[in-house]
């Protein structure tokens, strides 16, 4: 009798693979079923026909081979008790009547309840159970479910880019620290504000920063409840332009405007490090002994801001370079040479640590 094969492979295969794996022992068993009835082997037939229903239960073709193999083996049994009745009865005719016995022992026959005989089945191909079911409407039905859930991954995953990609561009702007992305929910704030935040941002993007600063500081002025939905555009929009006013060397324009982002955004270590620069560059720019106190004054603020900074962001190496040149720019010399070797025992090979190797040089040949 053929024996059921067991998967034992960690591979993992499709229901109708199952199906398929399942209807071919079934047949198997059948036909093994069938072959051993027609070779008189009631018992293997039988054994055959379990085993097949136990896989395929509510097939009514190995039902009715069942009981064809049921009734067979009555017939069988049937006939061998018939042989055996007449082999006693001629050797009771054989015997002496002298030593018949009056007394014959009963014979214990086990009574069968044979079934009526059954049509023989012809050896046909049937298919199981598993086969008749329809697996084209169940596949479409995944794949269309899979399809529906990976385009709203895909949308929800564009919205998402899109949002922090806005968020980093308006960081980049806003040297980042407790900077917001400028492009907000707009569905949270009322139209007129999303509405003057666009328009801010188009401005920026044309390179019109005083514009954009001017539209945010009347948005503010008229709708101070909305105030900490505008200040990051306002703070990204005045970060530009005191870029702006650095690069063209108006220290002072450009020290008021990083005053004004440290008063909207003092969380933000950026804004300190460009303050005190710009005041550094500023306090460089004075000369005579008439502005002795400015610059000294200047050079204590901006002394200040890198220590604010340094606060937000220890270590931070931008911060420690900017308050070294303050340091010696004030002709404090021992400050600044120690700031300066800070820098080199941190991060001797980054920019601030070449810069700072080669103030350290200068400041000892003086």
């Amino acid at each position: 009798m053929p024996q059921v094969s067991k998967n034992t492979t960690s591979d993992k295969k499709s229901p109708r693979d199952i199906a398929d794996q399942i209807s071919r022992q079934v047949n198997a068993l059948r036909d093994a079923g069938l072959d051993a009835l027609d070779r008189g082997e009631t018992a293997k037939a039988i054994a055959c026909f379990r085993k097949a229903l136990s896989l395929a239960p509510f097939s009514k073709d190995l039902k009715d081979c069942f009981e064809d193999a049921l009734y067979e083996q009555a017939l069988v049994l049937e006939e061998r008790r018939h042989a055996a009745r007449e082999r006693r009865e001629a050797s009771r005719s054989a015997r002496p009547a002298h030593r018949r016995s009056r007394r014959e022992e009963p014979e214990l026959e086990e009574e069968v309840e044979v079934a009526p005989r059954r049509p023989a089945k012809t050896r046909q191909q049937k298919p199981s159970p598993l086969q008749g079911i329809q697996w084209a409407p169940i596949l479409t039905g995944v794949r269309v479910g899979f399809v529906t859930c990976l385009a709203i991954l895909l949308t929800g995953g564009v919205l998402f880019g899109v949002n922090r990609a806005m968020g980093y561009v308006g960081g980049l702007f806003s040297g980042g620290g407790d900077s917001v992305p400028m492009v907000s929910n707009s569905n949270r704030v009322p139209a007129e504000i999303a509405d003057l935040t666009e328009k801010a941002t188009a401005r920026l993007r044309d390179g019109k920063p005083e514009e954009a600063i001017e539209i945010l500081r009347a948005a503010i002025s008229d709708h101070p409840a909305h105030r900490d939905h505008l200040s990051p555009a306002l703070v990204t929009a005045i970060r530009v332009q005191a870029g702006v006013e650095h690069r063209s060397r108006r220290f002072e324009q450009a020290a008021r405007l990083y005053r004004e982002a440290g008063e909207l955004t003092p969380r933000n270590p950026n804004n300190w490090i460009d303050l005190g620069l710009a005041l550094v560059q500023q306090a460089r720019g004075t000369s005579g002994a008439s502005q002795v106190a400015q610059k000294r004054s200047l050079l204590n603020e901006a002394e200040e801001a890198f220590k604010k900074s340094l606060e937000l962001s220890p270590g931070n190496s931008s911060a420690l370079l900017g308050l070294a040149d303050a340091y010696a720019a004030a002709n404090e010399r021992g400050k600044a040479a120690e700031t300066y070797e800070r820098i080199l025992a941190s991060a001797p090979e980054s920019p601030e640590g070449i810069r700072a190797e080669a103030a350290l040089t200068q400041l000892r040949r003086r």
